[in-house]
């Protein structure tokens, strides 16, 4: 009876797509994304626009393909809100704000002002693209190093915080100085560019090396790249 209350409640279902959702997207935190996707798919209705699109992309891994896909269904979705012309500025600020939330306190007062969309001209996909690519890059940066530094310290006592979260900010501030100087966001001025996968690739595998060079042994990488980019060579620690 269970069973079939479950199925004419649509519960089933709900729960074969969150499942098939989780083997096409593999998220890295796989429990968030499944409580994210059932709360998304039980309360459609009343679950807000921004906050599905955030999950869209927050949750996927975004070295796969369908992580351009998910970019394109937020997109459509944030966009459906005035007739699929675009979507408004406050509402792009709002993603980009949610995506940031977990970065340090002093990289958010530096990022945003770079990634919001200022004016009053509907944001354009590619647009987009540029803004929220930056917020992917630097997310991806805390994590690498927060896990990094995780190893470094888990022998020790809860003395070497400070240098740690001293060593996380002037690494994301370096990376955040890249990324302006690339031109990868839009400020005011409508500079456009749009983010490079060859190039976000290139800068993690850049960072895994500086973090090797300093944590050596600690650290269960397969290796720091054969070669770097000049153009990354701003980012080496001073």
């Amino acid at each position: 009876e269970i069973g079939e209350d479950f199925r004419r409640n649509g519960v089933v279902n709900t729960l074969q797509k969150c499942l098939g959702s989780l083997v096409e997207n593999q998220p890295r935190k796989p429990l968030e994304f499944l409580l994210s996707g059932i709360d998304d798919e039980l309360g459609n209705a009343k679950a807000g626009k921004i906050k599905r699109a955030v999950n869209l992309i927050s949750h996927t891994n975004p070295s796969l393909p369908v992580f351009q896909d998910n970019l394109a269904e937020a997109y459509l979705l944030l966009s459906s809100k005035y007739d699929n012309v675009g979507v408004s500025p406050e509402d792009f600020s709002e993603v980009v704000f949610l995506l940031c939330t977990d970065l340090p306190a002093y990289v958010n007062v530096l990022l945003l002002p770079l990634v919001e969309r200022c004016g009053r001209y509907f944001v354009t996909f590619n647009d987009f693209v540029s803004g929220i690519n930056p917020c992917i890059v630097l997310r991806e940066f805390n994590s690498e190093i927060e896990y990094q530094f995780a190893k470094l310290c888990q022998d020790n006592d809860s003395s070497g915080s400070k240098s740690v979260n001293e060593y996380q900010l002037a690494q994301l501030s370096k990376v955040l100085a890249f990324i302006n100087e690339k031109s990868w966001t839009f400020p005011c001025s409508f500079r456009r560019r749009e983010v490079d996968a060859v190039d976000e690739s290139n800068i993690t595998e850049y960072v895994k090396m500086l973090n090797l060079n300093q944590a050596n042994h600690y650290i269960p990488f397969q290796g720091p790249p054969k070669s770097i980019p000049n153009s990354l060579l701003l980012l080496e620690a001073e």
